[in-house]
């Protein structure tokens, strides 16, 4: 699979845990029946029986560094690293998906597996093959179900385009084959059927995941969505929303697909740019996103002048078929993370790298805003003006679920910066055992109901 091309007002406002890719062509058939896979040895782990035992019920702060092939875990309340676990060279694209007993789904882009993980026992508790590059990765409400899209590697000339279906407690298996662009998943509806979004041409095919576990691997419901599909959330009602060139189709889930209508990329009197990533806030009825603003985007110079993109905030009201937005401001905007009551979104600029915190309680003052701008120190090996940023370090973030503490990375250097969101500052800094090259890759985990059920 190729890649893609891819201050300061302090103020307070303080979730569950836990998105670009392209092309690949034929596709591998698969058995028409449903398999269970031989069990795979569980990852390395450092951490001793001791460790696991003591602790306790804080959330687990979940810290990749795939170019090290390891994923350390922390404890949220002391920052005490609990364990290392080696040979998982975690897929930053698909991201992690959470699961309610606090479990975690990731996908290996280097063996092509999915991963169940316990963060807590620091164990790999299972593993499934995959038949290609993995793209993305959903789960259901209730933790049954995963659903993994893979990709071709045009390059090396091995993989499949399609998906494949997990059930998780009886450990059955589907590949499904399918001609696409880059093929996202979701998984929604009563009963429930995964969701593949072909962003060529533009469609949302509908797989009853009863039909897919009973061998029959063609879609029942197809509807048409605009050109450049890339960023999906779907909402516990099974709404689905997905972010196009023209801005986010809204689709419902029921015995049929139904197409809702769009809701405009341009709002408040603002305009240009557009989405690639949806996050599902914690009412399950707004998707918060950002747009990237290139000027002049036909000219391959105004790749590498990063410093001077603009990036707006954007939340979609999915039931009003509405949107705000408001500008961030210049630089790199990559991913963000969701709170119950707070967005957090990494902003990198030559000026200073800073920390945006977005309100995120409907109903409350500042939601759909920006409410604070923390600073954030320099980053040794940054992306410089005027040459593309990524292949220079970068940042991740992530917050504990009410969105009081904010945890940010700073990779290469191998760092962990705690965030004291109301006070709008940095309280300790923690070391990590490897570098975090590029970032690394952040997310806080612990049980509970997950509304949010794409990798992220």
């Amino acid at each position: 699979m190729a890649s893609l091309r891819s201050i300061l007002i302090v103020s307070a406002l303080p979730l569950a845990a836990v998105a670009c890719g392209d092309d690949g062509d034929d596709a591998v058939p698969p058995a028409a029946t449903p398999t269970a896979p031989a069990d795979g040895a569980p990852a390395a782990s450092t951490t001793t029986e001791g460790e696991r035992q003591g602790r306790g019920g804080s959330p687990v702060l979940v810290v990749a560094d795939a170019a090290a092939d390891v994923v350390h875990l922390y404890d949220t309340s002391t920052m005490r690293l609990t364990a290392t676990m080696e040979g998982v060279h975690l897929a930053e694209h698909p991201g992690i998906g959470a699961l309610p007993d606090g479990r975690i789904v990731v996908t290996d882009d280097a063996a092509d597996e999915l991963l169940v993980i316990d963060p807590v026992a620091a164990t790999t508790v299972d593993r499934f093959g995959l038949p290609g590059d993995p793209v993305h990765l959903a789960t259901d409400p209730d933790g049954r179900y995963v659903a993994v899209s893979t990709a071709r590697d045009d390059d090396a000339g091995v993989g499949a385009d399609g998906f494949t279906l997990v059930e998780l407690d009886s450990r059955r298996r589907v590949d499904v084959p399918l001609t696409t662009g880059e093929p996202g998943v979701a998984i929604g509806g009563s009963p429930p059927a995964v969701l593949h979004r072909n962003d060529d041409p533009g469609a949302i095919e509908a797989y009853p995941i009863e039909s897919l576990l009973a061998g029959d691997l063609a879609p029942t419901s197809t509807v048409a969505i605009d050109a450049g599909g890339h960023g999906e959330a779907i909402t516990p009602s099974a709404r689905l929303a997905v972010a196009t060139d023209g801005g986010i189709d809204v689709v419902d889930v029921g015995a049929d697909l139904d197409f809702v209508g769009q809701i405009p990329w341009a709002a408040d009197g603002r305009n240009g740019g557009r989405g690639y990533y949806a996050r599902l806030d914690d009412d399950g009825r707004h998707a918060f996103s950002y747009l990237r603003i290139v000027p002049a985007p036909g000219d391959d110079a105004a790749y590498a002048a990063w410093e001077r993109w603009g990036n707006d905030l954007y939340v979609a009201d999915l039931d009003e078929l509405t949107a705000t937005r408001v500008e961030l401001g210049p630089g790199l905007v990559y991913r963000f993370w969701m709170a119950e009551d707070a967005a957090f979104y990494l902003r990198q600029h030559p000026d200073g790298d800073v920390l945006h915190v977005v309100g995120a309680e409907r109903g409350a003052d500042g939601f759909g805003d920006v409410v604070a701008t923390i600073p954030l120190p320099p980053l040794a090996g940054g992306p410089l003006a005027g040459i593309e940023p990524w292949e220079a370090q970068g940042r991740r973030v992530a917050s504990n679920r009410d969105g009081t503490t904010a945890f940010v990375t700073d990779g290469g250097a191998g760092t962990i910066h705690v965030v004291d969101v109301a006070r709008g500052a940095i309280t300790t800094s923690v070391a990590t055992p490897t570098p975090l090259s590029g970032g690394g890759y952040v997310a806080v985990v612990e049980a509970g109901p997950v509304t949010d059920t794409l990798g992220r």
